[in-house]
């Protein structure tokens, strides 16, 4: 299952993290968060499954589409940015 922002609004600030909250309260995904700028984040879950969503906000709550994300191991996912990326990813 991915993550899917959609509504009457998903442009609209508190419709996002809405979205977010909602994500987070489910527990059922990872969240790490990125604070220093960097273009490629190596997320280590140590869990079983491999992410079926990435969901990437910066520090100004916009999306952000990564250039790539891969599993290079099991329960370790990267993801690439084609600038330096700060703020929150969420894998689920």
């Amino acid at each position: 299952m991915g993550v899917v922002i959609a509504g009457p609004n998903p442009g609209d600030p508190s419709y996002l993290q809405d979205q977010i909250d909602d994500l987070a309260a489910r527990k059922s995904g990872f969240f790490t968060q990125v604070s220093a700028p960097t273009s490629l984040v190596q997320i280590t879950h140590d869990t079983s499954w491999t992410p079926a969503g990435v969901l990437c906000i910066d520090t100004l709550d916009q999306i952000t589409e990564p250039a790539s994300i891969t599993h290079p191991q099991p329960g370790v996912t990267e993801v690439a940015f084609g600038v330096d990326f700060t703020g929150r990813i969420f894998l689920s």
